[in-house]
């Protein structure tokens, strides 16, 4: 998942807010 995110360069922040999104 670290690698995705890395990848893409989005932040954590943004990450964890849209996994809140999906639920």
């Amino acid at each position: 998942m670290r690698l995705l995110t890395y990848e893409l360069g989005i932040p954590k922040i943004v990450v964890q807010q849209i996994k809140k999104k999906t639920g």
